[in-house]
């Protein structure tokens, strides 16, 4: 499985979407507040090893949050 690009965001897109995330009672992952997460964080897959992006897992979990801020989200 080919790993997704990573997703860029400037300051002004950045304030936006975490912005958009607290609004609507989500964590910073795009998660509902209070989700726990095996070894503290879900940017580490235990299974592959392998690390991704926050902003590609809130473009996977909450692509609407990165929408509304106008972050182009690759295919």
């Amino acid at each position: 499985m080919p790993v997704p690009a990573r997703i860029q965001l400037d300051a002004k897109q950045t304030e936006c979407a975490e912005k958009w995330l607290k609004g609507h009672g989500l964590d910073e992952y795009g998660n509902p507040q209070g989700t726990m997460y095996a070894g503290g964080t879900p940017t580490f897959d235990e299974a592959t090893g392998r690390s991704v992006d926050r902003w590609t897992l809130v473009a996977k979990n909450r692509p609407e949050a990165l929408q509304s801020c106008a972050v182009r989200i690759p295919p």
